[in-house]
């Protein structure tokens, strides 16, 4: 099975690009924890929630994966560690480690540029959405994950990852960067 996350910025479509692609390969999709986490605990939360969030995240992936073809997750721990050094300056180690060892075969950035920002009470940041953009891509290079920028409107974004998707599944792993 592949494991592609979508990852990137608060209101850059990562969750709509999850469930169409889901849709359009006619697998589950895997939906991000923070969010039924601090909707259940409300929008104020510490640094030690974000571990919380991301060991959750991680045990349910574990979890819950089908022996599908390919399966789709909105968002992954990269979200977590880039947010708690802009939000608090400082990162647990555990989830350094959790970042180092996860197993996405392929990442999909989500570019915030061309993406207007919609308000939701969870989201919190609609000015450095661009700084934490670079964050992610940065991070995503350090550790030599291979990944997609997805850009332009919607439908552009979702007809790309549907077409490298695609071509991922067809060489069986070997990657269009």
């Amino acid at each position: 099975m592949k494991r592609i996350a979508i990852t990137g910025p608060e209101s850059t479509g990562k969750t709509t690009i999850t469930k169409q692609l889901a849709e359009h390969f006619q697998v589950k999709w895997f939906p991000e924890y923070a969010r039924e986490y601090l909707t259940e605990k409300g929008p104020m939360y510490e640094r030690s929630d974000l571990l919380i969030i991301a060991e959750e995240q991680e045990k349910r992936r574990r979890e819950n994966e089908q022996n599908d073809q390919v399966a789709f997750y909105d968002t992954e721990n990269i979200v977590i560690k880039v947010w708690s050094d802009f939000k608090y300056k400082t990162i647990d180690p555990k989830l350094i480690d959790l970042v180092k060892n996860q197993e996405f075969d392929y990442y999909f950035l989500s570019d915030p540029k061309g993406m207007k920002w919609e308000h939701d009470p969870l989201r919190e940041n609609p000015l450095g959405r661009k700084t934490l953009f670079e964050l992610y891509k940065k991070e995503l290079e350090d550790h030599h994950y291979p990944y997609t920028v997805l850009s332009g409107n919607r439908s552009e974004r979702i007809e790309k990852a549907i077409n490298i998707t695609e071509d991922i599944l067809l060489s069986g792993g070997g990657f269009c960067v």
